[in-house]
């Protein structure tokens, strides 16, 4: 030191060479079934794994080998954070619990040590149901995503938990989707490495397909059942369900679902579910604003709306959308089933998917735009039948 040389480490020495992305997991239990989940997940979805740090090896050697659009995912201990000042891509911290007193002395010190992870990530992602994931979500200096088994407030959350001696099975619902997940693995604690797992996958834009891929290499069983209806329907117990996965999984779960839901269907493969939520969004949409366009046209034409809504609501014109969201116009109430910014990134996925098969999406842009000016002026919270707004605005019309 007194002539210079600089003090580091193998794992340092490693973040400063490494030409790809780093996931790096820590945390008191869980570490290594979570580090091992990310790794089978990313390999699933055809990226080259570098698995190392506390699990497997070394990878300082491997680093001259490496390609930027391979991935490399780390356990780390406490100990090994200390002297670090680099960060990965991605912190996973999975749990803080009384671990190495004896070397840190107390609880603080070690849950700051374990904090080092995050000083320059770009993403963190926390279990909201640990005192300490708490602490966390409230200094990180970087994005959060997070999971949790009851706080709906988390970004991914496990509902519907049930364990049995050899295995556990839950839902994790994420965004209005909701997949049913068999770990062929005891203890409940499972469910939170998965949830870890599956949090980092979603922050590093992996599909459900790819997830879901992951998971059956262990034996995981999957279903991706995204919901219609919004907040009346899940209150009375009668969603739509629109699911995908294998014939043999759907037939295992169907009942459970249709126990929340008046209409279980499947619809393809891991995928289609989502991909058939993605459509009905479109249909939703395009329906509310023309809904919205037509009640303003018979407003300025000197006609009552509601006597509109009541003419035509039989007819061909009819749908459950109008039944539910034209009185809502009528009256003036934007109390939130299906808020604007939900449905805005519905429709930014929606468009995605379609410039990705090459499917044409004019109607869905137009509406996108409009839900867009509505968040911008400060009504992404409402329901989204507030595109009636959006006409007001244009016409001067203060209510129908």
């Amino acid at each position: 030191i007194a002539a210079g040389a600089m003090v580091t480490s193998e794992v340092e020495l490693f973040f400063d060479l490494c030409p790809c992305e780093i996931v790096a997991v820590t945390g008191s239990d869980g570490k290594t079934t979570t580090t091992t989940l990310i790794s089978e997940m990313f390999k699933a979805a055809g990226r080259t794994v570098h698995l190392g740090g506390n699990i497997g090896r070394p990878l300082l050697p491997d680093v001259d080998g490496m390609e930027p659009g391979d991935i490399a995912v780390l356990e780390l201990s406490s100990f090994q954070l200390m002297t670090m000042d680099q960060s990965p891509h991605i912190a996973v911290v999975t749990n803080i619990s009384p671990n190495h007193l004896d070397y840190h002395h107390t609880m603080e010190e070690y849950r700051d040590a374990k904090g080092l992870l995050f000083r320059q990530c770009e993403t963190a992602v926390l279990n909201l149901d640990d005192e300490a994931g708490r602490w966390y979500r409230e200094r990180v200096p970087c994005p959060v995503f997070t999971y949790s088994e009851n706080k709906d407030a988390a970004d991914l959350t496990a509902k519907n938990i049930r364990l049995f001696p050899g295995h556990v099975e839950f839902e994790a619902v994420s965004r209005q989707e909701i997949q049913r997940i068999h770990l062929p693995i005891p203890g409940g604690f499972t469910i939170y490495n998965a949830l870890a797992a599956a949090a980092c996958g979603l922050c590093l834009g992996l599909e459900l397909r790819e997830i879901a891929a992951a998971l059956a290499e262990k034996g995981v069983e999957m279903l991706d059942a995204p919901v219609s209806g919004g907040e009346p329907k899940a209150i009375d117990g009668t969603l739509s369900f629109m699911v995908g996965g294998k014939q043999e999984v759907f037939d295992k779960y169907k009942d459970l679902l249709g126990a929340m839901g008046a209409s279980v269907v499947r619809c393809g493969d891991v995928g289609a579910g989502n991909t058939t939520k993605l459509a009905n969004q479109i249909i939703v949409a395009c329906n509310i604003q023309a809904l919205s366009e037509a009640l303003t046209l018979a407003k300025m034409a000197g006609v009552e709306p509601e006597l509109v809504f009541q003419a035509i609501k039989g007819g061909l014109a009819g749908s459950t959308v109008m039944n539910a969201k034209a009185p809502m116009m009528i009256e003036g109430n934007d109390k939130p089933g299906f808020k604007i910014d939900l449905h805005i990134k519905d429709l930014n996925n929606a468009l995605d998917c379609a410039h990705t098969v090459g499917g044409p999406g004019p109607m869905t842009a137009e509406v996108q735009e409009v839900l867009q000016w509505l968040h911008n002026n400060g009504c992404g919270q409402d329901d989204h039948s507030s595109i009636i707004k959006y006409y007001k605005k244009l016409t001067g019309i203060e209510s129908l």
